[in-house]
């Protein structure tokens, strides 16, 4: 049923595109949570979308769902 949304052959991903989305990971990695509760409940708030955000587009880039 899920095959129907797969790509029909693989996907060739740049080594580049590839160096960008493990640094995004290991960013997020480091972000703790407290210091996200270390900031402004407004400023926060953006991160966490932001992160989300970010987290949606690599998903999107790799094809993974």
């Amino acid at each position: 049923m899920e095959d129907e949304f797969l790509p029909k052959q693989d996907v060739i991903v740049p080594q580049s595109t590839v160096k960008v989305i493990m640094s995004c990971f290991t960013m997020l990695k480091n972000t703790s949570w407290r210091q996200l509760k270390a900031e402004t409940q407004r400023e926060r708030r953006r991160n966490i979308h932001r992160h989300q955000f970010s987290l949606v587009r690599i998903s999107y880039l790799t094809g993974s769902t």
